[in-house]
C-alpha cells in the first residue's frame, strides 16, 4: 500500500512511452547542449552519437534509462507545442 502511488505513477508513464513510441526527434536536436531536460552527460553523449529518429528508438539504445527516456518525451512534446502556439 506505501508504494501503490508509486507504481500507478510509473505505469502511466509506461503508457505514455507507449503510446508516443513512434514520436519523430528533430533532426537537428544537439543532445549535448540541451537545455531544460534532465539528462545525464552519458546518456546525452548515447543520444548524440546514435542520433535516434523515434523517441523508440531511443529506448532501445543500452544505457539510455526508462527516466531519461520519459523526461526526453516530455522536453520533445512541450517544444513542439510551444512551436505549433
Amino acid at each position: 500500500a506505501t508504494y501503490e502511488s508509486v507504481l500507478f505513477h510509473q505505469q502511466q508513464q509506461i503508457k505514455e512511452v507507449q503510446r508516443d513510441e513512434a514520436l519523430q526527434l528533430p533532426k537537428d536536436l544537439d543532445y549535448l547542449t540541451l537545455r531544460d531536460v534532465s539528462l545525464s552527460y552519458e546518456v546525452r553523449e548515447k543520444l548524440q552519437f546514435s542520433r535516434p529518429e523515434t523517441i523508440g528508438a531511443a529506448s532501445r539504445i543500452p544505457g539510455v534509462t526508462p527516466a531519461a527516456i520519459i523526461n526526453l518525451l516530455r522536453f520533445v512534446k512541450t517544444s513542439q507545442q510551444r512551436q505549433m502556439a
